[in-house]
């Protein structure tokens, strides 16, 4: 049995993550009220961005289908005789198979999966449906204000999913997706701008970061507060 050392999540970069990421926010909601009214339109800009932010939804569903592939990103310890990242052979999903994560997990069919990373598949899912949909189909919306406020309590909710439990836990994940898109789509009507369209894609790609980033702090600590990470990890 190896005796595992927890590698707890730098503080100071969650604080960072979480500031930029609302300051982010707030950019957003003022550009939203105040859309800049010339420039930065062409007319290959809507498949340009649409094409950037359906890559960014596959690349997220295919993540979340295989959460094995990126458990590192979520249970970072070291072993005294093993590899600097270790995730425990006893798990279901990709989290450790322990009374302390059973709020991460959900049951479908007999399968325990991940909660979280079952509302990011989801989520991706949808919002690469309305991505094809919105910027290769239709040419106008209405309520773009709207989608941009709703999509902003979307992303929050997201951020705010660790204090729920199974399904809500699910249900908040797919909600985080959905509201990027729905931010990108709406101020993409509003400003039709180039620009504005590439700020919006920086930011919800530093978005997924925080997402990553606050799911690692939450697993550290679940793991602190399990009494025999003090000794030995029994998984």
């Amino acid at each position: 049995m190896f005796r595992m050392i927890r590698m707890p999540t730098n503080r100071f970069l969650i604080r960072f993550y979480v500031t930029i990421s609302l300051f982010g926010m707030l950019i957003v909601l003022i550009l939203a009220l105040n859309p800049p009214l010339t420039g930065g339109d062409f007319p290959w800009r809507r498949p340009i961005i649409g094409a950037s932010f359906a890559s960014i939804c596959i690349l997220g569903a295919f993540a979340s289908f295989f959460p094995k592939r990126c458990a590192v990103l979520g249970h970072s310890v070291k072993t005294r005789n093993a590899s600097p990242r270790y995730l425990p052979a006893k798990s279901k999903g990709h989290h450790p198979d322990c009374k302390y994560f059973s709020s991460h997990i959900i049951n479908a069919g007999g399968h325990a999966l991940c909660a979280g990373c079952t509302g990011l598949f989801v989520g991706a899912l949808i919002s690469l449906a309305g991505a094809l949909s919105y910027f290769f189909l239709w040419s106008n919306i209405g309520g773009a204000s709207l989608a941009v406020v709703l999509g902003s309590l979307g992303l929050i909710s997201g951020f705010a999913q660790f204090a729920l439990r199974d399904l809500l836990r699910t249900v908040m994940n797919v909600l985080f997706v959905v509201g990027a898109f729905l931010i990108l789509m709406g101020m993409d009507q509003l400003a039709k701008n180039f620009f504005v369209d590439l700020f919006i894609l920086a930011m919800i790609i530093f978005w997924i970061l925080t997402r990553i980033e606050l799911s690692r702090w939450d697993h550290d600590r679940v793991c602190e507060r399990c009494r025999s990470v003090k000794k030995e990890c029994e998984l």
